[in-house]
C-alpha cells in the first residue's frame, strides 16, 4: 500500500470514527452506554423522530435491565450496536410484550419496543408513557416540570442519568444527562449527536458539554429545559427478554402469507412458460 493510500485512509477514520472527548477538569461524569437514534437502531427503521425512545434505552443499558442484543450496523461504518433494538424492536417484561406499533420518521413503516409504546405521531414522545415504562421494569419515576441545575446535580451526584426535555431544536429534543462541568455546563449523551459540530446526525453524541440555559461557555446552549424525567432504581427491577425484531404480521399481511404467495406466483408463471413452450413446439415445421 502506498503512502498517499495509507494517509487517504488515515484521514477517512478520522473524520468518521468517535473520538474521546476531554472534559474539564474537575467534571462529574456517568458512563452511560450511548444509542444513536439513526446509526445504532435496525436499518429498516427510521429513527430521526425518535430521540426521547433511544434516550430511554440508553437509561435501560445503564442499569442493566436489557441485555445486549447486538446487530452489525452499517452506518457512518460498520459497527455492533448492542442495544439499539430496544428502541424498535418487541421485547417484553414479565408478561408485558412491548409489541405497540407506531409509525416511524418515514411514516411507511412501523416501530416497535419503546418507540411504539411511548411515540405520538406528530407530537414525539409522551413523557408520561416514558414513566410508564420505567415503572413497568420496576423503576420510581416522574416528570418535573420545574427543572433545576442544581436538581440535576444532585441527581448525578447519586449516581442518577436523567432524562432532560430540551429545546435544543425548534420542536424539541431528549437527550440524558449524565454530567456536569465545574463552570456549570451540562454532560449529556445527545442521540442525535454533537450540535456543537454545526449539524446533528453524526456520530459523537457521547458525553457532550453544552451550555445550561443562561450560561455563556461557548457550547451549544439547551435554550430551554422544559423537564426532567426522574428515574430511581428500587429492589423490584425486572429485565427485558428479545422476542422478535418486528411481528410476523405487518399492515395486516402476514410475512408467511406474502412468501407463500411468491412461490404460488412462480409457480404459475413456471406453468405457462412451459404450456407456452410446448405449444411453440407443436407448431414448429418439420
Amino acid at each position: 500500500m502506498s503512502l498517499r493510500s495509507t494517509l487517504v485512509i488515515l484521514l477517512a477514520l478520522v473524520l468518521i470514527l468517535p473520538v474521546v472527548k476531554a472534559l474539564p477538569p474537575g467534571s462529574v461524569v456517568l458512563d452511560v452506554p450511548y444509542v444513536h437514534q439513526v446509526y445504532d437502531v435496525p436499518e429498516w427503521f427510521d429513527g430521526r423522530y425518535s430521540c426521547g425512545p433511544t434516550s430511554i434505552v440508553m437509561v435501560l443499558a445503564y442499569w442493566k435491565v436489557i441485555e445486549p442484543w447486538p446487530f452489525e450496523a452499517s452506518m457512518p461504518y460498520k459497527h455492533t450496536s448492542e442495544y439499539g433494538r430496544y428502541v424498535c424492536c418487541i421485547f417484553k417484561v414479565g408478561d408485558f410484550v412491548f409489541d405497540k406499533g407506531e409509525v416511524d420518521a418515514s411514516r411507511k413503516t412501523k416501530g416497535y419496543g419503546v418507540h411504539g409504546f411511548t411515540y405520538i405521531p406528530g407530537a414525539g414522545m409522551s413523557w408520561q408513557k416514558a414513566v410508564d415504562l420505567f415503572k413497568i421494569f420496576g423503576f420510581q419515576s416522574y416528570i418535573d416540570y420545574s427543572p433545576t441545575f442544581e436538581e440535576l446535580k444532585r441527581e448525578i451526584d447519586n449516581g442518577y442519568p436523567v432524562l432532560m426535555s430540551t429545546q435544543l431544536t425548534k420542536a424539541g429534543h431528549i437527550v440524558v444527562a449524565v454530567g456536569y462541568t465545574p463552570d456549570g455546563c451540562i454532560i449529556v449523551n445527545d442521540p442525535a449527536g454533537d450540535k456543537n459540530r454545526g449539524s446533528y446526525f453524526n456520530y459523537y453524541g457521547k458525553q457532550v458539554v453544552y451550555d445550561w440555559p443562561g450560561v455563556n461557555k461557548g457550547h451549544v446552549n439547551l435554550n430551554k429545559v422544559k423537564a426532567f424525567i426522574i428515574v430511581h432504581p428500587t429492589e423490584n427491577l425486572k429485565k427485558a427478554i428479545p422476542v422478535s425484531e418486528r411481528p410476523e404480521e405487518e399492515d395486516g399481511i402476514n410475512v408467511k402469507t406474502w412468501v407463500s404467495l411468491a412461490i404460488i406466483i412462480a409457480a404459475v408463471c413456471l406453468i405457462i412458460y412451459l404450456g407456452v413452450r410446448e405449444k411453440l413446439k407443436a407448431t414448429r415445421p418439420i
